[in-house]
């Protein structure tokens, strides 16, 4: 899993918005484990990674094998709409996995739910970016 941090989009094209990676799941922990679709769930714990986000924020995640790395899915959401510490996406509305209708990759019931803790202290961003640099 990645997360990328994206600057105030207001006024821009698409094209003119700077991204920077600032965290990379593998890079904080000692070995990635490999999960297989007839996994029931898969927990990515970063509480003790000091990851914190806000604004718009991009999730991607990959399978990596010896020869490749393939980007699975990604999704993106804005940390203004978060309610109760908790989102969850359906399969159907995450880029990429959304279009394996049959259902080779992904089961029908596919879905990825994130729980967050919500940081009282306000940060600025530029203080959030350097946190977990990468």
């Amino acid at each position: 899993m990645s997360l990328s941090w994206y600057e105030d989009r207001q006024d821009k094209k698409e094209s003119e918005v700077e991204s920077k990676l600032i965290y990379d799941y593998r890079r904080h922990v000692k070995k990635v484990r490999h999960f297989n679709r007839s996994d029931r769930f898969v927990d990515l714990d970063c509480s003790g990674h000091n990851l914190m986000v806000m604004g718009d924020v991009k999730l991607q995640f990959y399978h990596k094998d010896r020869y490749n790395t393939e980007k699975m899915f990604q999704l993106w959401f804005h940390t203004a709409f978060i309610e109760n510490n908790y989102l969850v996406f359906e399969k159907s509305v995450l880029d990429k996995a959304c279009k394996d209708k049959d259902h080779k990759r992904f089961d029908n019931s596919f879905k990825l739910e994130i729980f967050l803790h919500k940081v009282d202290k306000i940060v600025p961003v530029s203080d959030i970016v350097s946190i977990e640099a990468i």
